[in-house]
C-alpha cells in the first residue's frame, strides 16, 4: 500500500489493470486495497480528514485530506525508522525509483544526515542469548517459569511465576509479553531486570487468551493505574522518547504536554528529580492518591537522596 500510494499519486488516471500489473497484484486485490485506503485519516475521522480515492470509470485518483499537507515534526528514532521503511518501500515490485517516494527519502536523508544506500546499524538491545532462548522456547511450547525479577519502579526485587507469550525488542532493549500468575494479570518483563530463570512444572488453571500489544510498543498502560501530565520544555523532550508515553500535546514549537501511566511513587519521585524545577505538573491522579503535593514529593524525595550521602 505505501509503495502504491505515492505511485498512483504520481500518475492520476491509471486504470485499475496498470496498477495490479505494475504492482503484481490482482484486480481485485487492488479493488480491496483502495477500499482500505478510503479509512486512513486523522482524528475526528470526518470526511474531510479522511484520504479520498476516486474511481472514475475504472481510472484511480488519489486525494490527501488537508492535514496531509503539513510537515511533520519527527523525532530522531521516528525519522530513522521511516526512513529505513521507505528505503525498503522502493525496493519493492513496482515502487518508482524517481518518483515521490524517492524525493521524500531524500529530503529525509538530508533531515538526518543518514545516507539510504550505506546500511543502517539496528541496535536491538542486549541480553544473554541463554535467556533469549530459553523465553523464546517457553512462548513457544507453553511452559511456565519462575524468574526472580527486579522491579526498577518500585525498586524492589521479587520472585514470579509467568507464562510467556512473546519475547520481542522495543526501545533498545528486550522484553518479555507474560501472562504472570503471581498478579493474575498479564505483564512486561524486561529481560535485562530478570536475575534469574527456574523451570516449574505447568499451573492446572489455564492462562487466559490475550489480545498482545503491537510488537514496538514498549508499554500498554493498565486502565486502573494512575497518571501524570507534565509540561515540559525544550531540553526535557527526552520524556517522550525514553519513556512509554499515554499522550501528547504539543503547546508551541518548544513546549509539550505528556500524560504518562505511574507505576509507582518511586517511579514519579526519580522523574521529577530528574527533570528540575523548570518541569511544571499540570494533572496527577498519582499525587491526589498520595496527598502530596509535586513540590512535597520531590523534597521528600531529595531528602532520602542526601541522608544516603551523608550515610
Amino acid at each position: 500500500v505505501l509503495a502504491m500510494v505515492p505511485w498512483i499519486i504520481d500518475n492520476p488516471g491509471s486504470t485499475i489493470a496498470e496498477i495490479a500489473n505494475r504492482f503484481g497484484q490482482t484486480q481485485a486485490q487492488v479493488m480491496k486495497t483502495l477500499e482500505t485506503l478510503s479509512f486512513v485519516g486523522v482524528p475526528p475521522y470526518s470526511p474531510d480528514a479522511l484520504i479520498e480515492v476516486r474511481i472514475d470509470e475504472d481510472r484511480v485518483s488519489i486525494l490527501f485530506a488537508d492535514y496531509f499537507s503539513k510537515p511533520l515534526r519527527l523525532s530522531t528514532g521516528q525519522a530513522l525508522a521511516l526512513l529505513s521503511s521507505a528505503d525498503a518501500l522502493r525496493r519493492i515490485e513496482g515502487a518508482d525509483a524517481d518518483g515521490s517516494l524517492n524525493s521524500a527519502l531524500q529530503k529525509l536523508a538530508d533531515a538526518t544526515g543518514v545516507t539510504p544506500d550505506r546500511q543502517l546499524d539496528i541496535r536491538l538491545g542486549t541480553a544473554p542469548s541463554d535467556r533469549l532462548a530459553r523465553l523464546r522456547a517457553a512462548s513457544e511450547k507453553g511452559d511456565e517459569l519462575e524468574i526472580t525479577y527486579f522491579n526498577q519502579s518500585k525498586n524492589e526485587t521479587g520472585r514470579r511465576i509467568i507464562a510467556p507469550r512473546r519475547v520481542r525488542s522495543a526501545g533498545g532493549a528486550w522484553y518479555v509479553d507474560a501472562y504472570c500468575r503471581t498478579a493474575e494479570d498479564d505483564r512486561t518483563f524486561r529481560l535485562d531486570r530478570i536475575l534469574k530463570i527456574e523451570s516449574i512444572e505447568k499451573g492446572s488453571e489455564p492462562i487466559p487468551d490475550a489480545e498482545l500489544s503491537p510488537p514496538g510498543t514498549l508499554f500498554r498502560s493498565r486502565g486502573e493505574m494512575p497518571t501524570v501530565t507534565l509540561r515540559l520544555g525544550l531540553g526535557q523532550h527526552w520524556v517522550k522518547e525514553s519513556l512509554p508515553i499515554v499522550r501528547m500535546t504539543e503547546i508551541d514549537h518548544q513546549t509539550i504536554d505528556v500524560t504518562l501511566a505511574v507505576a509507582s511513587q518511586a517511579f514519579l519521585e526519580r522523574l521529577l528529580l530528574q527533570l528540575g524545577p523548570s518541569a511544571r505538573v499540570i494533572q496527577s491522579d498519582a499525587l491526589t492518591e498520595s496527598g502530596d503535593t509535586a513540590d512535597e514529593l520531590v523534597a521528600e524525595a531529595a531528602r532520602r537522596v542526601l541522608a544516603n550521602y551523608a550515610d
